[in-house]
C-alpha cells in the first residue's frame, strides 16, 4: 500500500548526515495489485531509444505484486496471451501478424520510435514490463530509496531511475535523467577480467545540448559486489538530491557525488557554475539550454524540476549498454553475446530470439530470480526544507529567477 504524508511529520531518521527527514511518499508493495492510482503501465514496443528487444506490456505476467513486492519480469511474446484472441501469440505471429497496442491493450502511450504499430519481422520477440509515475508522483530535491534486487537472466537490462514530468529545457538529454541503478543480468559475464553482469551496477547521470553530446560519462560510476551480488540479494538504493548537488548511496554507503565537492562544499577557488560549463566543449553552434533566465537553481539545472519514477527490466538493446567483445560464462562457446551493437533493432534482436537455445535456460532456470522485485520505494524530504542553491561568496553565478515548481507538500 502506497502511503503519501503531506504538511505533517511522518517519519524522522538521522542518516546521511540530516537529520528530521519527512516521509512524503512510499509504496511498500503490500496490496494484491499494482496501485493504479501511483503508477501506469508503459505500452509501447520502440525500445527505450536504445533498440532494445522487448515490447512493454500490462500483461499480468510481466508486471505483478507477489509476497509484498513488485515483480518485473521479461517473458517471450509468443507465450503471453494475447488480448484480442485469448490465446498464446505464437511464433508465427513474431513473423507474419500484426503488433499493434491500441488495437491489443487499448492504449499505446510511448509513440516513439514506431512503439505503437509494428508488423511481422519488426515485432520485438520479447514482453516485460515498465511502470513510471509519470503525472501521478514526482519530487524535486530529497532522499529517494528503493529495496530491491535485480533479475538474473542472461541479457536482461534491469533499471530504477527518473525522468522529468515537463520536459522543461527540452528533449533528452537536455531535461536530465536519473539513474538510481542499472545492471546486467548475467551471472557470469567478464570484461577485461572485472565482473560486468549481477556483480556490478552503476549509477548514472544523463545531461548535454543534444542527444548526439550526452556528457554521462562524466557522471558515472559503477559498484562492484562480488560476494553479496546484486541480482541473488536485496540491497538498499538511495540518492540524496539537493540544491547543492547529488549524492548516491548503496546499502547506505556513498559511492557518488555530483557534483565533487558538492556546490556549497566549495569556495571562490573552486565554482561550479553549471552543468554547460562542466560537459564544455560541446560541438556544433548549440548554446546553454540551461541558462538564468530559465532555470530554478541555476548551478543544478536541468536537475532542478521534477522527476518521477520508472522501474523497468529491457532485454539487450544496440546501444551498447550490454558491451560487445566481453566474455559470458567463461567464454563457453555458444555461449557468448549473440548480437552485435550498432545495428537496427530488427536485425540485433533476431539475432538475439534465434539464439535462445544458448541463453533461454538462464531465464526457465532461476525462476522468479528472473524478476526484478522492488520490497519498496520511499521519499523523504527535511522537516525544513532544503532551501536554494549555496553558492559561494565570489563565484560568478546567480541561483536564478526561483521559477522553482511548486512544493509538493504546499
Amino acid at each position: 500500500m502506497f502511503q503519501w504524508c503531506l504538511a505533517v511529520v511522518c517519519l524522522s531518521l538521522s542518516v546521511y548526515g540530516q537529520d528530521d527527514w519527512d516521509l512524503i511518499f512510499s509504496d511498500e508493495f503490500d496490496g494484491p495489485e499494482i496501485d493504479l492510482s501511483v503508477w501506469e503501465h508503459e505500452i509501447t514496443a520502440g525500445g527505450g531509444g536504445n533498440a532494445e528487444f522487448q515490447v512493454y506490456t500490462p500483461d499480468p505476467v510481466n508486471s505483478y505484486i507477489q509476497d509484498g513486492k513488485l515483480f518485473i519480469k521479461p517473458t517471450m511474446l509468443a507465450d503471453n496471451i494475447n488480448p484480442t484472441t485469448g490465446e498464446p501469440y505464437g511464433e508465427e505471429f513474431l513473423r507474419s501478424g500484426v503488433l499493434d497496442l491500441e488495437e491489443l491493450y487499448g492504449e499505446c502511450n510511448v509513440p516513439d520510435f514506431f512503439g505503437c504499430y509494428r508488423t511481422g519481422g519488426d515485432i520485438p520477440p520479447i514482453a516485460s514490463g515498465r511502470v513510471r509515475s509519470n503525472q501521478k508522483f514526482s519530487f524535486r530535491y530529497g532522499k529517494a530509496e528503493v529495496f530491491a534486487k535485480m533479475p538474473v537472466g542472461d541479457w536482461t537490462w534491469p533499471a530504477l531511475w527518473l525522468l522529468p514530468d515537463k520536459w522543461y529545457y527540452g528533449g533528452w538529454p537536455m531535461s536530465g535523467e536519473i539513474d538510481m541503478v542499472e545492471a546486467i543480468g548475467n551471472r557470469n559475464f567478464k570484461c577485461d577480467g572485472v565482473f560486468k553482469g549481477i556483480q556490478h551496477v552503476g549509477a548514472t547521470l544523463h545531461w548535454g545540448v543534444d542527444w548526439t553530446e550526452n556528457r554521462y560519462y562524466l557522471t558515472s560510476q559503477g559498484f562492484n559486489d562480488d560476494d553479496h551480488n546484486f541480482g541473488d540479494n536485496f540491497h538498499k538504493y538511495g540518492l540524496i538530491w539537493t540544491p547543492n548537488g547529488m549524492k548516491f548511496y548503496l546499502d547506505d554507503e556513498l559511492f557518488q557525488t555530483i557534483p565533487s565537492p558538492m556546490i556549497d562544499e566549495r569556495d571562490s577557488t573552486n565554482c561550479f557554475t553549471g552543468f554547460y560549463e562542466f560537459g564544455s566543449p560541446w560541438g556544433g553552434n548549440h548554446g546553454d539550454p540551461w541558462t538564468t533566465d530559465k532555470s530554478c537553481d541555476q548551478p543544478m539545472a536541468p536537475f532542478d524540476q521534477d522527476m518521477h519514477f520508472i522501474f523497468n527490466v529491457a532485454v539487450g538493446g544496440t546501444n551498447g549498454f550490454i558491451p560487445d567483445g566481453c566474455s559470458n560464462m567463461d567464454g563457453e562457446a555458444g555461449r557468448q553475446k549473440p548480437w552485435v551493437n550498432n545495428v537496427g533493432q530488427a536485425e540485433g534482436m533476431w539475432n538475439f530470439y534465434n539464439a535462445r537455445e544458448s541463453w533461454e535456460d538462464t531465464w526457465t532456470n532461476e525462476g522468479d530470480n528472473l524478476a526484478m522485485q522492488v520490497d519498496w520505494v520511499r521519499v523523504y524530504q527535511p522537516s525544513e526544507g532544503f532551501g536554494t542553491t549555496d553558492i559561494p561568496a565570489g563565484c560568478p553565478t546567480d541561483s536564478g529567477p526561483r521559477n522553482c515548481p511548486a512544493p509538493l507538500n504546499n
